[in-house]
């Protein structure tokens, strides 16, 4: 429903010649997104696999239309934000993160994999950085926010309600942002880089947990916890997420999201998908049974089948020209 309406406002905004910027804020104030749309997904998805399909696309979409809208988005982001709030926020022109600000997609924990077309962002990432946040889940603040891309300006306090103000008076974004932003320095992420590419440019989710286990001396406690946290995850969302980042390398964003339509519209019905979220956001015993077993070799039987195009219809979207003359 929030997906709809946003995407109608916009729609009616964009030919406003009385609407100069948009501001996305939450009404929240602990979080931006926390990613409790998933539950609603899958209520959907067991009722009627049809319209569940049809809520997915319907996103998507709705993401490759933030994309192209033509005038400025300043989306504020104080807090978690997670899922579809990553789809919200990601494509706007400015991108600017609070103090408070944590970005994650651990979505391999229950069984999903990173969609809303954030395997292109991931996959753009230096160092297989991308590679490590997908297959991890691990979260990321401001300072590594702003080196990776994720976010263009950082504010170093809450200043949601100014920054509003300015907009709605019309005054140019630029100038107002880049008074206010204060360069976070390098943030965690950054300083295990080096351990990082190694382990994570590798070809298969395999021989990274290899190359993690291998690893000795400085990185060895960034590698314990990637393969902690990768252990904790499904090996089939694992080995889906690995392909999808990787093929999203040569992809442009609407592709990704077309791609994202083909691996949900059939994971949302995997019993890892299920137990996942029965696990994680519902019964929250923090022990999913995945189907196969840590090492993945079914898994990665399995996985060319998400990627086949979808005989009941696939999400085709129409180019940035299309998008910006309707």
């Amino acid at each position: 429903g929030m997906i709809e309406r946003i995407g109608g406002a916009l729609r009616t905004w964009a030919r406003d010649p009385e609407i100069y910027a948009v501001a996305v804020v939450s009404a929240v104030p602990r979080c931006f997104s926390a990613g409790g749309d998933v539950r609603e997904l899958l209520a959907t998805a067991r009722s009627s696999l049809a319209a569940a399909r049809a809520a997915l696309a319907a996103e998507y979409r709705f993401n490759w239309q933030h994309e192209c809208f033509s005038k400025p988005t300043v989306s504020l982001i104080d807090g978690m934000v997670m899922g579809s709030g990553v789809g919200l926020t990601s494509y706007g022109t400015h991108r600017v993160a609070g103090p408070a600000y944590r970005f994650s997609m651990p979505e391999v924990r229950i069984g999903f994999f990173p969609d809303v077309g954030t395997c292109w962002l991931l996959s753009r990432m230096p160092e297989s950085l991308g590679m490590y946040l997908a297959l991890t889940g691990e979260g990321v603040g401001p300072a590594d926010a702003f080196h990776l891309g994720l976010v263009t300006h950082v504010l170093p306090e809450a200043r949601v309600a100014e920054v509003v103000a300015h907009v709605a008076d019309a005054d140019p974004v630029d100038p107002i942002l880049d008074a206010w932003h204060a360069n976070p320095g390098e943030g965690p992420l950054l300083g295990a880089a080096p351990v990082i590419a190694r382990c994570f440019s590798a070809p298969t989710v395999g021989e990274i947990r290899q190359r993690l286990a291998s690893v000795s001396g400085a990185g060895q406690e960034v590698a314990a916890r990637a393969l902690a946290r990768m252990g904790q995850a499904s090996p089939l969302a694992l080995a889906i997420t690995h392909r999808a980042v990787t093929l999203a390398q040569g992809l442009d964003l609407r592709q990704t999201l077309e791609q994202d339509y083909r691996i949900a519209s059939r994971l949302i019905v995997e019993p890892d998908f299920l137990e996942g979220v029965r696990a994680r956001l519902v019964d929250k015993d923090g022990e999913p049974r995945w189907r196969h077993g840590a090492d993945g070799d079914g898994a990665r039987a399995e996985v060319d089948a998400f990627f086949a195009p979808v005989a009941e219809g696939e999400l085709a979207l129409p180019s940035r020209a299309a998008m910006q003359t309707r």
